[in-house]
């Protein structure tokens, strides 16, 4: 009788364990089910979240256009903070749009121009002028200032020897222990600054709100977008001849229909005795091509942000030239 309780209780255990078991595997079953169910309704979501994003960029170019053909009597656009475009709710959501000028921060693609045949990026020194005059406004480190200009030079020229001691190109850079090389190309974004030799996460937090990256190498600053809290963006054009008090009372005696002209600008008393060149006259504008649209669509459990960049074309169009998903 022992014998046959003792197997009774085996028996039990044995039971036991089984429907253990397949509780288990049903739960994780359901688990699995809820996560691949949630995975779905994500998908579904970010889905309709990416349209309603493409819905801002037509939104965002009839802005564009409509206050390009009314520039000669309306006030700047928009000064470098993000200024709201549109707003509107949803069952349970809200769209919102906003736009950033781009043509009144630093383009880092200066750095470099196309040679003569069009077809290789090679030194612009101009450029390197003015970013070394942007670091010194912002009170970068002098003794970084050479190793980040000539670090980022090297990683858009499209060579792969250095420039002088300064620089770092690939054997540097396949020498890390998570290896990469240099893009050797113009950058897609300002982000990119991150992988470059030097440019540390202190450096990052101190440019990134005066830096930009266009697709193309040339530089413009729209002086009527200016932010009154980026007087280091004059400073950069005029360098050691202007400081940061006078560059200041330029931009808050800006008038609210911003500059007509280049010579009203110039004409400025706090510029009155400084020699400008012909170089820095032409990167000097009073309007922009460059645009940053921000989407956002946000619900109580979710939000999907979108970054869309556009040009403003000479032909009267408005050109998407990048998206970017922010996760």
């Amino acid at each position: 009788m022992r014998s046959q309780g003792n197997q009774d209780g085996g028996i039990l255990v044995l039971v036991l364990l089984v429907v253990a078991l397949v509780l288990s595997i049903g739960v994780q079953s359901v688990d699995k089910i809820h996560f691949t169910f949630n995975q779905v309704i994500k998908t579904v979501k970010d889905d309709q979240s990416y349209w309603y994003a493409i819905g801002l960029e037509s939104t965002a170019s009839n802005f564009l256009l409509k206050h390009n053909t009314e520039k000669h009597t309306s006030k700047p656009l928009i000064l470098d903070n993000q200024v709201p475009l549109i707003q509107y709710k949803l069952k349970g959501a809200v769209v919102e749009g906003s736009l950033k000028d781009l043509s009144s921060c630093f383009n880092l693609n200066s750095l470099v121009q196309l040679d003569n045949k069009g077809n290789r990026f090679i030194i612009n020194n101009q450029g390197l002028i003015l970013y070394r005059n942007l670091l010194l406004s912002l009170k970068v480190d002098s003794f970084l200032i050479e190793n980040l200009i000539y670090g980022l030079l090297d990683w858009v020229d499209s060579d792969n020897s250095l420039v002088n001691s300064y620089g770092a190109e690939d054997n540097f850079y396949t020498r890390l222990d998570n290896p990469y090389w240099t893009a050797n190309q113009l950058l897609r974004n300002e982000s990119e600054l991150a992988s470059i030799k030097n440019y540390s996460s202190d450096i990052l937090k101190k440019i990134m709100p005066y830096v930009c990256a266009l697709p193309e190498s040339g530089l413009s600053t729209n002086i009527n977008s200016i932010s009154t809290n980026k007087p280091e963006m004059l400073m950069m054009l005029f360098g050691e001849a202007l400081t940061r008090e006078s560059a200041l009372q330029i931009l808050r005696d800006r008038p609210i229909e911003g500059y007509l002209t280049i010579d009203a600008f110039l004409s400025h008393p706090a510029l009155e005795d400084i020699t400008v060149s012909k170089s820095v006259r032409s990167y000097l504008s009073l309007n922009s091509n460059y645009y940053l649209l921000n989407s956002k669509i946000i619900s109580k459990d979710y939000s999907f942000v979108m970054n869309s960049s556009l040009k403003l074309q000479s032909s009267g169009e408005v050109k998407v030239f990048k998206r970017e998903i922010i996760f």
